[in-house]
């Protein structure tokens, strides 16, 4: 029963990855937060669960040590995100091995019936998925009940 959760909820993720500016009506979006939070609730320092750690290493293949992944959320609207594996941001949420980093503005937008984080990257010049010095805006959606909230990226 573990495993066909932990694959559902990763094929879940990975629908969610792949279609976040996408309308899909019958998307299963319950643990998506569909009360707008404070700014103030989101700020702070996000690194991957444990339970992703392991989808990231044993399905995606990718040789990451504790802490190299990280997502800091600042209070003046700023963001650092650093060594994501590249499947974030890959054509079907595919592993490539490489990982992204890069930094630029935050804020919360609505999509739908639920809230996201959306992502101003200045660049993507430290980007192994998609290397250009253009910038990207993406978003992904806010889990949770209720603070400490998770953002799905996968």
């Amino acid at each position: 029963m573990y495993n066909t959760k932990v694959k559902k909820l990763f094929f879940l993720g990975l629908i969610a990855l792949t279609t976040m500016m996408c309308v899909f009506p019958n998307l299963d979006t319950e643990y998506f937060v569909r009360a707008k939070p404070e700014t103030a609730e989101l700020v702070g320092r996000y690194v991957p669960t444990a339970g992703t750690m392991k989808l990231i290493r044993e399905v995606g293949k990718y040789e990451i040590g504790e802490n190299e992944i990280t997502l800091l959320l600042k209070a003046d609207g700023n963001f650092e995100m650093n060594n994501m594996p590249d499947w974030w941001h890959t054509d079907f949420g595919k592993p490539e091995g490489g990982k992204d980093s890069g930094k630029g503005s935050w804020r919360i937008v609505a999509h739908q019936e639920w809230w996201d984080v959306q992502f101003d990257f200045d660049s993507r010049e430290h980007f192994s998925s998609d290397r250009a010095e253009s910038g990207l805006i993406t978003s992904v959606p806010i889990v949770g009940d209720a603070p400490l909230y998770f953002l799905w990226f996968l």
